[in-house]
Parts: structure tokens; C-alpha cells; sequence
């Protein structure tokens, strides 16, 4: 009976994800499941940072930047990262979305700001994810941006 429900939960858009994952694993548990209840317990719950994601949850990015001087204006430049170390361009160009499933839900929904609502006008799912991965990378590279022109500043990076 709760395979079943569960099964009815999945295949209604409208219900919540979260929903199905706590009958999940109860479902695990009753099937002896364990090794594959603390995966459902983080999608509920969020991935803590001494956790790895998995690898869906991981959304490649580029760094683009707007260039300006007062004579002329280049928009959404790809930024050159090749002088980073691995370790330094991998943190800015792989987002690890850690929030829990509800949130993610939620925030497609009923997003907070104008930029996610574009998101949610884009009638293609694939079109949706690319959207909003641009704006998280985006987010990203203007904190990242921030910290190497500091960084330049002090004169500990040369761009």
C-alpha cells in the first residue's frame, strides 16, 4: 500500500517531493533498505558541507563578466580562468546545490526574485534547468569577481 501511494505522489506534479521522499524511506526501512537511507534523509534535509553531493546535484558554470570603460561596453564576456589553479577554477565553475529538495521545489514554484521568474515562464524543463544554473553561475562569478579584484588589489594576483 505505501509503494502504491508512493507511486501516486511521483506521478502528480503538483505534490510535494518532500512528501514522497519521508514514505520513501519509510519504505526503505521496511524493506531493509538501510544503506540507502541517509541518501533520502539529505535530500530532505539538505547535504551538510562535510558531505559529498551527488553528482546530480553539481551545475557546471561559466564565468562571464560585463567590461566597461567610458567609451565602450562589452556584455557577458566569457572571463578567462586559465591562470587559477584547478582547485580555483573548479570552485567557480561547479556549484554543489546542497539545499534541501522542498527548497529547490519551492524556490521553482514560487521564485523570490524577477530573474527566477524567467525560469519559470521557460515551457521546456531542460531550457528551465539551463536558465537557472545561468543565474546561480552568474551569483557565483560576481562573489568570485569580487574576491579576485580584492585580490588584485593586494597585489597577490596578477588578471
Amino acid at each position: 500500500m505505501l509503494l502504491a501511494e508512493l507511486i501516486t505522489l511521483l506521478s502528480d506534479p503538483k505534490q510535494s517531493l518532500g512528501e514522497a521522499l519521508y514514505k520513501t524511506k519509510v519504505l526503505f526501512h521496511q524493506l531493509g533498505r538501510n544503506e540507502l537511507v541517509p541518501w533520502v534523509t539529505h535530500e530532505i534535509t539538505g547535504y551538510p558541507d562535510e558531505c559529498e553531493v551527488p553528482p546530480y546535484r553539481l551545475i557546471g558554470a561559466q564565468v562571464r563578466c560585463n567590461l566597461m570603460n567610458t567609451g565602450w561596453t562589452n556584455s557577458n564576456q566569457l572571463l578567462i580562468i586559465a591562470h587559477l589553479d584547478a582547485d580555483e577554477q573548479k570552485a567557480i565553475t561547479e556549484i554543489k546545490v546542497r539545499f534541501p529538495i522542498e527548497v529547490i521545489q519551492e524556490s521553482i514554484i514560487r521564485p523570490a526574485s524577477r530573474a527566477e521568474r524567467a525560469i519559470c515562464s521557460c515551457a521546456d524543463p531542460l531550457e528551465r534547468r539551463c536558465s537557472a544554473r545561468a543565474i546561480r553561475a552568474i551569483a557565483l562569478a560576481a562573489t568570485n569577481n569580487r574576491r579576485l579584484r580584492t585580490s588584485a588589489a593586494r597585489g597577490s594576483r596578477h588578471l
